[in-house]
């Protein structure tokens, strides 16, 4: 189910006033610099509320992100301590093969 907001339902009114807006200039009523200077700022309206939108982040998203980075941190530990036992075990291997 979508959830209605009200920037959602703000959004669609500055859609509307633009529409209207351009249905009224186009049977001559308002003046054209008028006009102009209204659907302008309905649109600079609405793309900062798609802006907004598109960049909010939700709270359960970061919580997620910082689950991975965390379960990352662990993995990359696990990994360092096995590169560093096999070092360790080549570096063995390397000494006993110089002593002979």
């Amino acid at each position: 189910m979508v959830k209605l907001t009200i920037e959602d339902i703000i959004f669609w009114i500055f859609i509307l006033i633009i529409i209207g807006t351009a249905i009224w200039l186009l049977s001559g009523s308002p003046p054209e610099m008028d006009a102009l200077i209204s659907i302008g700022l309905a649109v600079a309206a609405s793309e900062l509320l798609i802006w907004k939108k598109i960049f909010s982040v939700e709270e359960k998203t970061i919580i997620g992100f910082m689950k991975i980075k965390n379960d990352m941190n662990k993995n990359n530990l696990n990994v360092s301590h096995r590169f560093d036992r096999i070092e360790d075990k080549l570096n063995m291997i390397n000494s006993k093969l110089k002593i002979k």
